[in-house]
């Protein structure tokens, strides 16, 4: 057929893999007369690798996440008495991704991304095999071997990956025919012969129990095990990194491939922080250079969309429309000032033609709304209809919008490493462009541009993780055990207005994992002044049933959010949020989209508070794809965690690694 890669291989616990494992290589050297050495274990392996004319399975059970089958380092819920010294070491590579040097502990709200900063298990048998590639962003990898017999790895030097690269599509030109990304497929082995003949650097160890291997960036490995063993491998990002972290942007643009995470957004993030003290004294050099690269590609890139010189004379009608994103990065601090990032990737929009994550700005053709755009002059053209070299903006200015976090004066500040000719040029750049005046434009793009329910870190399902509960009583939903009928024709305590005055009592916070929308909409129905911080969205016209006092359902928020019934507010006890700010609404009932746990893409969701068994509230998040299969807790923050987990591991399943 037309596809090449790995199968699917069969279930078994660690033990029944390990007898499988030691039976295979039992019976592949059974006929030696001889002790079978590391260097024997090679040349058989290469023998099946490029004789081509033997068909031989093997099983590998790789990118193994530990959050589902467990580390093999010590934690503290799973932890002998004498390993409690390892618990909090840096080696443990739970804990060595989100050291202080190390950039990954600001990359999300927890600093955990699966595979990468989370580490994933490997356990292999004779010949199982992780296939050349280098990491996820071009990052530091560290990997340990905790049980078995030895790990062949061969290893490039970054500074030779693409000579590396051109060689390979040499030798398997077919391949790369039928798919350009092999590389990113982890699913070709050439001997490290051919590189060294063609004057490639090629380097070559034998891991054993008890030892680390750690790769460099961009550096290109390879291997394969010598019978069953069981490592664990994680990433790291030391701020050296960076050069290499915008390198791997560059090229995963050139492939069309999606990065891991937004690059941009990461060093946003860190560029908000103090790294004064000395320990961070080099740090903060590499990032303010970083910040420095960013800011003036980004001018660069919006300066092309201005035909001419900018002159500030152009009548607006012949300027190019922008777009300010509310909720900038600016306004999305938590408690911790640790991470600032305000959009996760599950949510963050992405080129329609790069795949790059847009999360500094990105443009939108009214013609075709539902295609966004990085601002490179390839996908421009792409997005337009247009040849690349023969493209013409001021034929389209009327139609392109400049959507955007930061403006181009905000992005030099926050770099000390900025002149005054660099932020007068920005400014100036920034009064070119004209702000958006059209409501339905402006609609168009809070769709693509505005991922919902991604605030301040409190009400939206990503961070609202760990805000509320830590340790939260999961409930199943059976049969009759729980009330799930909305309630139809509420009462609404709290929310029904007397003679035209506001209500008294309505939540302060929402904690549901919804978005700040639906807050402002329950403090608007509550005759509350919402805080102007979201730039208006949300705001929705709430229209009342003069003969009721009710306002009328449903009420739209945003422009992914419903909300289907406002529910009764229970003055229990039971039914205080555990900040004691305000009481559940028991039968609310909302819907909003959000990414798929089954698919690329998003689906509906439907929210639900509910009363259980004992007369304690409960929380139900139901996708559309899965309606008999409601996410129930006691807690709202833990049904978006299940969902966030399960939507991470989607997309981790996609990021196939070995190692």
């Amino acid at each position: 057929g037309d596809s090449f890669g790995f199968g699917e291989g069969g279930f078994y616990t660690f033990h029944s893999f390990r007898r499988r494992a030691d039976d295979f290589k039992s019976k592949w050297f059974s006929d030696w007369e001889r002790p079978v050495t590391v260097e024997d274990v090679e040349k058989e392996y290469w023998r099946v690798v490029d004789g081509g004319d033997l068909m031989l399975r093997v099983e590998y059970g790789n990118d193994l996440d530990v959050s589902g089958h467990g580390s093999g380092f010590p934690t503290a819920t799973n932890c002998k008495p004498e390993d409690k010294e390892y618990v909090e070491s840096p080696w443990n590579l739970n804990n060595l991704p989100l050291q202080e040097a190390s950039l990954l502990k600001y990359i999300s709200p927890n600093g955990e991304i699966s595979g990468v900063s989370a580490p994933w298990v490997y356990v292999g048998m004779l010949f199982s095999t992780f296939c050349w590639h280098n990491e996820d962003n071009y990052l530091y990898s560290i990997n340990y071997m905790h049980h078995g017999a030895g790990k062949t790895w061969y290893g490039v030097p970054g500074g030779e990956a693409e000579k590396f690269e051109q060689v390979f599509q040499s030798e398997v030109p077919e391949l790369f025919e039928k798919d350009p990304k092999l590389l990113f497929k982890l699913c070709t082995m050439v001997s490290p012969k051919v590189f060294q003949e063609k004057g490639v650097r090629v380097y070559h160890t034998v891991q054993r129990p008890g030892e680390f291997i750690v790769t460099m960036p961009q550096s290109y490995h390879g291997g394969f095990s010598h019978g069953f063993n069981c490592n664990e491998a994680v990433n790291f990002a030391p701020a050296d990194w960076l050069p290499f972290g915008r390198a791997s942007v560059e090229r995963y643009k050139g492939k069309k491939r999606s990065p891991v995470f937004s690059h941009e957004r990461l060093v946003m993030t860190l560029a908000h922080r103090n790294f004064s003290d000395a320990t961070h004294a080099r740090a903060s050099e590499w990032i303010e250079s970083e910040m420095l690269y960013i800011a003036r590609k980004e001018l660069e890139e919006r300066k092309f969309l201005c035909p001419g010189d900018c002159d500030l004379s152009t009548p607006d009608s012949k300027r190019p429309k922008c777009f300010k994103i509310p909720r900038d990065m600016s306004n999305v601090v938590n408690s911790k000032d640790e991470w600032i990032g305000g959009v996760s990737e599950a949510e963050m929009p992405q080129c329609h033609c790069c795949l790059h994550y847009l999360y500094l700005s990105g443009a939108m053709d009214r013609r075709n709304p539902k295609k966004v755009s990085c601002l490179s002059k390839m996908c421009l053209a792409k997005l337009l209809g247009e040849e690349k070299d023969a493209l013409n903006l001021a034929s389209h200015s009327e139609h392109l919008i400049l959507a955007y976090r930061f403006t181009l004066e905000e992005l030099f500040s926050v770099s000390s490493l900025s002149d005054a000719k660099m932020i007068f040029e920005a400014r100036k750049l920034d009064h070119y462009f004209t702000m958006l005046k059209n409501e339905s434009d402006a609609a168009a793009l809070t769709v693509w541009f505005l991922p919902h329910g991604v605030d301040d870190g409190k009400e939206s399902p990503r961070s609202s993780i760990a805000e509320i509960e830590t340790k939260p009583k999961n409930l199943s939903l059976m049969n009759g055990n729980m009330k799930t009928s909305p309630v139809k024709n509420p009462t609404v305590a709290g929310i029904k207005r007397e003679n035209g005055a506001p209500a008294p009592m309505v939540p302060g916070k929402f904690y549901f994992g919804f978005c700040e929308e639906v807050i402002n909409v329950l403090k608007k129905l509550a005759g509350q002044e919402a805080k102007p911080n979201n730039g208006g969205r949300g705001l929705c016209k709430i229209e009342w049933d003069d003969s009721s006092g009710l306002p009328l359902l449903p009420i739209q928020v945003g422009h992914g959010c419903v909300i289907e019934c406002l529910g009764e507010i229970q003055a229990r006890p039971s039914w205080q949020d555990p900040e004691g700010l305000f009481y559940w609404p028991k039968g609310f009932v909302s819907k909003r989209n959000f990414p798929s746990m089954k698919q690329e893409g998003k689906c509906s969701y439907t929210c639900q508070v509910l009363e259980g068994d004992e007369g304690e509230p409960t929380f139900a998040v139901t996708s559309s794809e899965e309606p008999d299969a409601p996410i129930v807790s006691s807690s709202p923050a833990h049904c978006w965690q299940q969902v966030m987990q399960r939507v991470n591991h989607l997309r981790a399943a996609k990021r196939p690694r070995t190692g």
